[in-house]
């Protein structure tokens, strides 16, 4: 086994830069930086997210980051493992290098999840819609019409209508019991981190997001079938989902995985 953690630190300490440096330029955490340096690699979360440390870091440092993306992947055997709510046991095998979107993209598909060849599956896919939308349509009551005026009676006074009133909107911060998703309704995960913090994001099987997101942005993103959220710094992350706050992911500087999907939800909301 070679020492891909000293040829980085060898490349840092040419370059003249901290470790401190380099976790202040790329969001990533000290703890994980010094993994890198002393080839703990069990320390790191895997798959797509190493990778960006690991490219991260070679950026800063000058090496060339395909190469070295490469090298780690060769020395610590970092594959991509798409959420164990949707592994088939018939999914193919894909090469080490695979493209992690890829692989996450085939264990998704209608036809690998259920057993139904395209057609079968696009038809359902129309279906669940039209029941969707019919289903939404009733929900929607037309407003009560006012009752007739009384000939004599004096008039009643106007009352000022309410923000919002008729409207089905959430409240900003619900509470109670959670309420399960209708069929064909999304996930809505709104991320709100609190500070910079480093986040991969990966929906339905599409990558979404993988760069850092500064204190007080926000991405909203609609998931149907489930999503991969990986975050350099697990206590400056916040989110909602459907409106539902998010329960504490973990403490400052520690890197965090969630696999969110349409079963497990709930787990990760208030």
């Amino acid at each position: 086994m070679g020492d891909f953690g000293g040829t980085l630190r060898s490349a840092r300490e040419r370059k003249g830069v901290s470790l401190r440096h380099i976790a202040n330029a790329t969001k990533i955490s000290m703890s994980a930086l010094e993994a890198l340096e002393r080839n703990d690699f069990d320390r790191l979360p895997g798959g797509i997210f190493s990778r960006s440390f690991v490219r991260a870091y070679a950026d800063e440092v000058g090496l060339d980051p395909d190469q070295t993306v490469a090298d780690f992947l060769k020395e610590a055997g970092q594959t991509f493992e798409p959420p164990p709510a949707i592994a088939q046991e018939d999914t193919p095998l894909l090469p080490e290098h695979a493209d992690p979107a890829l692989e996450f993209r085939q264990s998704w598909k209608p036809s690998r999840m259920f057993g139904l060849g395209p057609w079968t599956a696009i038809v359902l896919l129309v279906g669940v819609i039209v029941v969707f939308l019919t289903v939404r349509g009733m929900d929607r009551a037309a407003p009560a019409a006012a009752p007739p005026a009384v000939a004599g009676a004096p008039a009643q006074p106007q009352q000022a209508a309410q923000p919002g009133a008729g409207q089905a909107t959430a409240a900003p911060n619900p509470t109670g019991p959670i309420p399960d998703l209708n069929p064909g309704q999304p996930m809505r995960l709104v991320l709100t981190p609190s500070a910079n913090c480093w986040v991969e994001l990966t929906v339905d099987g599409t990558l979404r997001v993988s760069r850092v997101m500064a204190a007080g942005e926000r991405e909203t993103h609609d998931i149907q079938e489930g999503a991969l959220l990986q975050v350099g710094d697990a206590a400056a992350m916040t989110f909602t989902i459907n409106g539902r706050a998010s329960k504490p992911i973990g403490d400052s500087g520690q890197v965090e995985t969630l696999r969110i999907s349409r079963t497990n939800f709930k787990d990760f909301i208030q």
